[in-house]
């Protein structure tokens, strides 16, 4: 069953080229390398986060960590994604959620991972991408605004931490709706 719905997800983006560009091509990353004077991160040992532009995507790692238990590691997490893009692929009438085109071209699903240089020295480049980026990245494109992530997916965001977290650091703006 999963090989089946894979493979129509993968038929169907061969199919729809607008949704292929529906993020306007740019990479958010590739910004982000340019326009902060370091890397943003989220350190689990201790909680820290450092952000300048991508305050909310640190955040949603915290989130993940430190109140919802990995969740984005969950097959309940996986599988709310996979039935998202097949419903919006298949019976949303050509009216797209917001969100659609970035989950489906999200790095290390049904395009290659984002390669990087290493900015710690270990390695020469290193790999970004997969559920836990994912996670970050939701509640990054939506501002902090659970009205902007998916229906389907909000369960797995806890908004009155993420906000709490955000409220902790200097450039993080907490949607006031």
């Amino acid at each position: 069953m999963k090989k089946l719905l894979l493979a129509t997800l993968l038929a169907l983006l061969i199919s729809t080229t607008s949704i292929a560009f529906a993020h306007g091509g740019d990479n958010p990353r590739a910004y982000a390398e340019k326009n902060i004077s370091r890397p943003e991160f989220y350190r689990s040992s201790d909680g820290y986060i450092f952000c300048e532009l991508y305050c909310w995507h640190e955040v949603g790692h915290k989130l993940n960590a430190e109140v919802m238990d990995y969740v984005a590691q969950s097959d309940d997490f996986k599988a709310a994604i996979i039935n998202f893009l097949y419903s919006e692929l298949m019976y949303n009438n050509g009216e797209r959620h917001s969100m659609t085109g970035n989950i489906f071209l999200f790095d290390g699903f049904f395009v290659d991972y984002y390669i990087f240089p290493d900015v710690t020295g270990k390695y020469a480049y290193t790999r970004w991408g997969g559920y836990n980026e994912l996670y970050a990245e939701i509640l990054y494109w939506s501002g902090g605004d659970i009205d902007e992530i998916p229906e389907s997916l909000r369960e797995f965001y806890n908004m009155d931490w993420a906000n709490w977290f955000c409220n902790q650091l200097v450039n993080c703006v907490v949607n006031e709706k």
